[in-house]
């Protein structure tokens, strides 16, 4: 129940703190978050334990250049560990991952920050997907309880 309550508060502020040059988010729906699950590689709550920030893009950089994510400014590698594991199996409980740490509309990341993370394989390393593809919370009961574990 207390990861209940946990991943409902993270939500909220994911929700409301949306993706950053959009800062709008389409409707999530069930297929949609359905979707989302199916297609995470790790579905888990963590903590940040190292966050190496990039310089962040000048006012000219091209948003929708197709940059390997390691090269691209927007993201920034983070070491996390895992928490509370709701999907994937991870060789250990702690996952490299590359998260937006520019275009987050004010929710900005930080070492030791815990937030739920939904990480997806892209250029082969693991990414985070963007705040607008957080599962809705009738699915949050469903992958606590294991439903979608691999």
């Amino acid at each position: 129940m207390k990861y209940l309550v946990i991943l409902l508060v993270l939500l909220t502020v994911l929700v409301v703190q949306k993706s950053a040059w959009a800062c709008t988010c389409e409707e999530m729906t069930q297929e949609r978050s359905l979707e989302v699950i199916e297609n995470a590689a790790f579905i888990f709550e963590g903590r940040i334990v190292m966050l190496e920030t990039k310089e962040q893009p000048t006012e000219n950089f091209n948003y929708e250049s197709a940059l390997p994510i390691k090269e691209n400014p927007l993201y920034s590698k983070a070491r996390l560990k895992i928490i509370g594991l709701y999907k994937g199996t991870p060789e250990s409980e702690r996952l490299t991952a590359y998260i937006d740490t520019a275009t987050s509309c004010g929710y900005y990341f930080e070492t030791s920050d815990v937030s739920f993370f939904v990480l997806n394989r892209q250029d082969g390393v693991l990414v985070q997907t963007d705040l607008c593809n957080t599962p809705l919370p009738e699915h949050w009961e469903d992958l606590q309880t294991g439903k979608f574990k691999e």
